[in-house]
Order: C-alpha cells, then sequence, then structure tokens
C-alpha cells in the first residue's frame, strides 16, 4: 500500500481506491462466527464515541542513479481523521491516537524535531545522504561488483486489522535491507481506544489470573503448529513453561500483563513472533490466534473487546 505522494493526509474513502488493505472498512462479526457466544453478555453501553476515518500520511524519497533507484525510503503510516470538515477542535480530538499511532510506526526510524515532533523529511533525507554515501564507499572497493546493481531500502506501511467499537488495532510492516543475503521484515502491532490513543496491552483484556494460562495456550499453539521450525532453545523453554502447572507468580504477572507482541481482529487475538525472536530467517515470522469465545471466562468484566460480543438479546 505505499504510496509516492509527499506527506498527503488521504480521506479514508478514497483508501478502496489505493488498494492493498491499507485501511479496512469496519467489520461487524460478533466472534468467531456469525452466533455470539453462549456466555456473552449483551454489550456495555457506555458514552457515544466519536467516529472517524484512518486516513495516511505518506512520503517517499529517492536517489536514481541514471538507471534505477538505489536508495528507497517510502513511509506511510495511519492517521485518524473526522469522517468530514468539523474544524479545528474536532480534528484536535483525535491529536493523542494520532501521536500513538506515529510513535508505533516512526520510533526507531525517524528523527524528531526540537520540539518532539517527528521529522520525516528530515529522516527522508539523512537516510539517501547516509545510503549514498555507503554505497559510494562500497564502489571503492576492489572487487566489490554488487554494488552496481545493490538498492538501499527502508520501507515502512500498515494494515488495519479492526476499527469498530472504539478500538482500533493496526499493524505496522516495516522492511530494510542495506546489503547482505536479505532485507529484514518487521511488525509491530499496536492497539488503542481512539480518541484518547490509551495503548492496549494484554493486561487490559485478560484477568490478571489468567494472563499465564492464556500465555500457555498461546505457546502451546505455537509448539503444535511451528514446533520444527522453531531454535531448540526457543522450543524447550515453550515447552517447559507450558507443561508448568504452578500459580502465576507476581513477576509472570507483571511481565504478561504488559505484553505487546499482539493485534485484534473481529475474531480473537493474534500473537505474533519476528524473525529471529523463536526461529530462524527461513523459517518467517509467525503468528498464533485465541479466538474470542475461547477465553471469553478470563476476559475483564470491563475489557475493551465486552462491545464485540453481542448476545441475540441485545437491541
Amino acid at each position: 500500500c505505499f504510496c509516492r505522494m509527499k506527506c498527503l493526509l488521504l480521506p479514508a474513502a478514497l483508501l478502496a481506491v489505493l488498494g492493498a488493505g491499507c485501511a479496512n472498512a469496519p467489520v461487524d462479526v460478533p466472534g468467531t462466527d456469525d452466533a455470539a457466544p453462549k456466555d456473552s453478555t449483551p454489550a456495555v453501553r457506555g458514552e457515544e464515541r466519536p467516529q472517524a476515518g484512518l486516513g495516511m500520511r505518506t512520503i517517499f524519497r529517492s536517489w536514481n542513479d541514471g538507471g534505477s533507484d538505489r536508495c528507497v525510503f517510502e513511509i506511510v503510516y495511519p492517521q485518524f481523521q473526522a469522517p468530514f470538515a468539523t474544524g479545528d477542535e474536532e480534528d484536535r480530538r483525535w491529536d493523542a491516537a494520532n501521536r500513538e499511532l506515529e510513535r508505533a510506526a516512526l520510533t526507531g526510524f525517524v528523527p524528531t524535531s526540537t520540539s518532539g515532533a517527528f521529522d520525516l523529511a528530515r529522516g527522508a533525507d539523512s537516510y539517501i545522504e547516509t545510503c549514498r554515501a555507503e554505497l559510494d564507499e562500497l564502489s571503492d572497493t576492489p572487487g566489490n561488483d554488487e554494488t552496481s546493481y545493490m538498492q538501499y531500502i527502508q520501507s515502512i506501511g500498515y494494515d488495519v486489522k479492526l476499527l469498530q467499537d472504539g478500538l482500533a488495532s493496526v499493524v505496522i510492516q516495516s522492511y530494510a535491507y542495506s546489503g547482505g543475503a536479505h532485507g529484514l521484515p518487521w511488525i509491530h502491532g499496536v492497539t488503542l481506544t481512539p480518541p484518547e490513543g490509551r495503548r492496549l496491552l494484554l493486561g487490559d483484556f485478560i484477568q490478571p489470573e489468567r494472563l499465564k494460562p492464556f500465555m500457555q495456550m498461546a505457546r502451546r499453539q505455537l509448539l503444535d503448529e511451528w514446533s520444527d521450525a522453531l531454535f531448540p532453545e526457543a522450543a524447550d523453554a515453550f515447552a517447559t513453561f507450558v507443561a508448568d502447572a504452578n500459580l502465576i507468580t507476581e513477576e509472570e504477572r507483571l511481565a504478561f500483563s504488559i505484553y505487546e507482541d499482539f493485534y485484534l481482529t473481529p475474531q480473537g487475538f493474534v500473537l505474533y513472533w519476528n524473525v529471529y525472536d523463536v526461529a530462524p530467517y527461513a523459517a518467517g515470522q509467525h503468528i498464533v490466534t485465541i479466538p474470542y469465545r475461547t477465553v471469553s471466562d478470563w476476559l475483564l468484566p470491563d475489557s475493551p473487546i465486552t462491545a464485540l460480543f453481542r448476545s441475540s438479546s441485545s437491541p
């Protein structure tokens, strides 16, 4: 979904034209199928939340040696925008959520200005300058023929996994290549409550005493599906953890409550492991899905995903 436009904010209605799933329309799926879970409760009726679409900001910079782009810096990240023009005050309601999305997408890739704002132009120019200097240095190395066609890339995109009922769950996707056998793909899930922009972690959804069983379920599924692909030490550690019948410790409770390597879909939690986290590069990224209805008894009573469970008796 990379778009070669410089710092534009596009209305959500145009995203379907751009394609590649940068923003998905709100979905109305209560659980893993069309029927509400038997033990579900009617959605909690809170204050009506303002609605907004997800547009995107983009920046593209490249250096072309006269034949091809040799240095490419391309960033696309999501930003909330009011559904129609309502004035600066209404637009500012989404500032906190947009700052959280910016932090998730740009930290580590884009420098900040003296005011603390991300400086996309300076980040792009700096990347191109560094890239050109490195390629020039490599080209001066005797016998290094591959620099004549080598292309450095830094790209960031995103995929909206959930946008409904006061929840937004987005996957930030990154890819970097600066020489070597292969590039490095990377994903980062960010779930928040718009417009407040409160970042949600696993402890915001799962009861404290159920955090360990939840993680055991996820790691058991990972072992069942990918055991042959995992690093032996990772597989052994996970197997030991899955078999641990002891109650959750305070250290485990704290670690799992701030766990953030997951995102939400209309059907459930998706936990992910990036390349090299638990397996060699060739094995790729790994995900497991825990349907909401499978862990419905483990959810906090005021869990932010309560609204996704709509009983047939709800109006």
